[in-house]
């Protein structure tokens, strides 16, 4: 059983009251949550794409990825995100069920898929790499 609108944005109110303005405190806590829960949040409107990216990867973006990324609801990480380019690349950021998965694109085109907690580090190892 799901949680109902309420209950969730309460606990995420919770969180976001014991975790201010820091997402790896937010993941840490969102570790303490049961599995069902933790995904709700996480795909919610309640907290932003920073902090879920945050949270699967424990490891900010550059400046320009974390301003793009925290303009975007939780939510919008199911559909992607683009968050950082490279030269003629796109890192695309989205949540495949409870997978997170990085992506580089040129254009409309999928160059490297990354998939997991490592997913962004092999992205921007791999990245400088392509021609």
């Amino acid at each position: 059983m799901s949680l109902d609108t309420y209950a969730l944005a309460a606990l995420v109110d919770r969180l976001l009251e014991i975790a201010g303005d820091d997402p790896c405190r937010l993941a840490t806590l969102l570790d303490e949550l049961d599995d069902r829960d933790r995904e709700e949040v996480l795909v919610s409107d309640f907290v932003n794409a920073l902090q879920v990216f945050v949270y699967y990867f424990r490891q900010e973006p550059t400046i320009l990825g974390a301003e793009r990324l925290i303009l975007h609801a939780g939510s919008d990480a199911v559909r992607g995100i683009v968050f950082e380019e490279r030269d003629i690349y796109e890192l695309f950021f989205r949540v495949d069920k409870t997978m997170p998965v990085i992506e580089i694109r040129a254009g409309d085109e999928t160059v490297c898929r990354f998939e997991g907690e490592s997913a962004y580090r092999g992205a921007i190892a791999s990245i400088d790499d392509l021609p």
